[in-house]
């Protein structure tokens, strides 16, 4: 999906979830970031198990039309370069970590 903006990502996600016809509606609109409307959003809830199959299926669909068909491919392994192997993380700021003794 290189070159693509996020919008266009977003649909290529929701047409993978509407492509089996049998993935929950709720769980697939609260994903997306949508509420349903009406009675079916009112008294519908996602559960865990509806999550769980979500996440499989795109785990899938990824691992067979994405990395299967050669369009990306991890950069594994990865080596850690020398210098960071034992050094303390940075901090978000950027500022240098201190040493306590």
């Amino acid at each position: 999906m290189a070159g693509q903006d996020i919008y266009r990502l977003r649909h290529w996600h929701k047409a993978k979830l509407d492509e089996p016809g049998d993935m929950p509606r709720v769980a697939v609109e609260a994903r997306m970031g949508h509420e349903l409307q009406g009675v079916e959003g009112v008294y519908s809830e996602v559960t865990v198990a509806m999550e769980e199959r979500i996440g499989e299926y795109l785990q899938r669909v990824w691992e067979k039309e994405v990395v299967g068909a050669g369009l990306w491919t991890p950069p594994f392994p990865m080596p850690l370069p020398d210098d960071l192997h034992n050094a303390a993380p940075s901090l978000f700021s950027g500022l240098p970590v201190l040493e306590y003794e």
